[in-house]
Formats: structure tokens, sequence, C-alpha cells
């Protein structure tokens, strides 16, 4: 709560007690209602002395001054429905307090501590003050989500790497931005993919090798992230564990004779190759030592399709799995991996 004013007055019993003999201060002092309740009081100075600091203390924490043609009598100290003392008001002395304190006088609290007959506190506070706070804070999280999902969707969005397929060049548990412009905008742009156009709108082609996030055909709900291997028009066949492309074999050199990757809770050892694409990207790719994928059909790319593998080649559901992933549409591309800004094993930046 935000407290509007502070008041406290201390008045001698003995003062009051004499002045209300006299009916001109009375009326003009206390209000009828005050006037009307006392006389079923037997100790009338006591009630009039409350009743007269608490009205000098809550002046005092308004502040109006009580000079343009007000008088006590339009303050009125009653009880309110718990039995407490409480303050009410005239039309008039409510449109001052509005002015002065900027604030609706229905918004209003008053509070009163009184010490036996002659000290009174007053302060004065904000009643709904914390529908304010909530109203400005709604506003300040509405336009913070509205900045985000403008970020979120048209330039940056952060993913999670949730499986080792693309191991050991992405680890389970990194973060990473993927950049929502370098392809263009589909649906898929924007969360829950919301059908608000169809097609792809500023759409710039893939290059082999790059590192997509895509929608999969299948639910285009689940988010996959793979490696781009095959444009459309392409072929691409495994022959004795070697990947042709376009009835050419993919460059790779091994790097290591045996490493241990993960594939969900189980670890494959593997030999890591460094393989080299036709437009001279370059990149790790690591297969099982012992029963690594041999042999496939020859899959034919369809036009505005991609086909995608993981670089963990035998822990990898991609578009060699064609009831499950099979080739990605253009208006699937989510965007492309760029910086790995909470590398697993390091906690470093790293640009993809």
């Amino acid at each position: 709560m935000q407290i509007l004013g502070v008041g406290v007055d201390i008045i001698e019993n003995s003062r009051i007690k004499k002045s209300i003999k006299n009916k001109k201060f009375l009326s003009r002092v206390f209000s009828k209602i005050e006037i009307v309740n006392s006389r079923n009081i037997s100790n009338k100075s006591n009630y009039f002395s409350k009743r007269f600091a608490a009205k000098e203390a809550f002046s005092k924490a308004v502040g109006s001054g009580f000079r343009n043609g007000l008088n006590f009598n339009d303050i009125s100290v009653v009880k309110d429905r718990y039995g407490k003392p409480s303050i009410k008001l005239n039309t008039q002395l409510k449109n001052i307090i509005k002015k002065n304190l900027n604030v609706k006088s229905r918004c209003i609290f008053i509070n009163f501590w009184w010490k036996e007959t002659f000290y009174c506190i007053c302060y004065i506070r904000k009643k709904w003050l914390w529908i304010k706070i909530f109203i400005e804070n709604a506003k300040t999280l509405f336009f913070a989500l509205i900045i985000a999902i403008l970020i979120r969707s048209l330039f940056f969005q952060p993913f999670y790497i949730p499986s080792s397929s693309m191991e050991p060049n992405l680890l389970v548990g990194d973060r990473l931005f993927v950049s929502k412009y370098t392809y263009g905008y589909s649906k898929h742009s924007f969360p829950f993919s919301p059908n608000l156009f169809s097609g792809r709108i500023l759409y710039d082609k893939p290059n082999r090798g790059d590192v997509i996030v895509f929608k999969t055909p299948t639910d285009n709900r689940t988010d996959y992230i793979k490696r781009l291997i095959g444009l459309p028009g392409d072929t691409v066949q495994f022959i004795d564990g070697d990947i042709y492309l376009n009835e050419n074999q993919i460059l790779k050199t091994k790097i290591k004779n045996l490493m241990k990757i993960n594939c969900g809770n189980n670890f494959l050892n593997t030999i890591a190759h460094e393989e080299k694409l036709p437009n001279g990207i370059q990149y790790t790719a690591v297969y099982d030592k012992n029963n690594t994928f041999q042999n496939s059909d020859k899959f034919t790319v369809p036009k505005d399709h991609y086909f995608f593998l993981g670089d963990n080649r035998d822990c990898s559901k991609d578009s060699r799995f064609l009831g499950s992933v099979g080739y990605v549409h253009k208006d699937n591309l989510v965007g492309k991996a760029r910086i790995n800004f909470f590398f697993f094993r390091s906690k470093s930046w790293k640009y993809i």
C-alpha cells in the first residue's frame, strides 16, 4: 500500500470539555451525525475529544488546509462495519482530496490510532493500489511478451538439444540460437504455427552442410535439428557405409579410430570421420564401429524438399526413415543454427 499522507494531533481533554458547552462550537466543528450519536454517550468530552483530534490529524494528513470554505463539520468520524474509527467525507471534501492527492476518493483508506482520549495518528493510503500495480505490471509483461514474440519469430529463437543425434558437434543439453530470417518465413516461424499465410516469404535457399531446425513432416509440430545433405533433385544413397551424393562418394577422412558417443541411455564405440561436401563444407561425423548403417535404396529428393542426416549416423532418426521423417518440405524449415551459447562440456559460446 502507498502512504499518501500522515497526520498527528494531541488535544487537551479539558479544553474540549469546556468548548462543547457552546452549541456554536459543536455545530461548527462536528457534523450532525456526530452530534446525534453523542446523545447516548455518557462521557461526551472523551467522545468529542477523540473526534476533534481525528479531524485535526486527518486535515494534516490530507494537507488541504481547510481554508477554502470547508469546516470540520464536513468530516464525520464514524465507526466502520468492523467497529473501527473511520472518516466519512462530503462531496466537496472528496473533490479536494482528489485534487491534492491526485487520486480518486474511493481509493482512499483512512486509519487512526487513539491514545486514551486526546492523541490521534491518521495515515491515508490507497486502498486499491494493488490493482494499479497489477495493471502496470500486466502492461509491462504484455509489451515484453510482444517484443519477445517478434524477436523469436523474426530474428532469433533459442533451442535446447534433447538428443544425441548430432554428436559430437551438438551435445545433449546444448542451447543454441537459430536465425529465423536466413531462409525467409513460413507459418512455422511463429509460435504454434498459425495459418497466417501459405508458402514461404522472403525465401532464400539453404546450402548443403547447414545445420537446420525444421518441423517433422509427420506432425508439423516436433522440432528436429539435422545437417542438410541433399537438395531438391539430388540423389542420396548409402553403399557399404559410404554416402553417395548424385552418384559421387562424399569424401571422408578418418580422424579418430575410437570415440565413445552417446546414443540415448547407451554408448556407441564409433569411428570419427571428417566429411567434405561438394561445396567445400567440412564437419565431423561418427559411425558405429561394429554395426554401422551399410546400404540403402537410392533416395531422390523431390522438388521443394530437402534430405537431412544426423552427424551421429547410427543414432539418428532422419530423412533415411521415410515413414517418420523422410523428405522435408521447404515450408517446414524453421531456421539455421547459428550460435551455441551454452556448450554443455565447456559452457562457452561457439559459432556453428
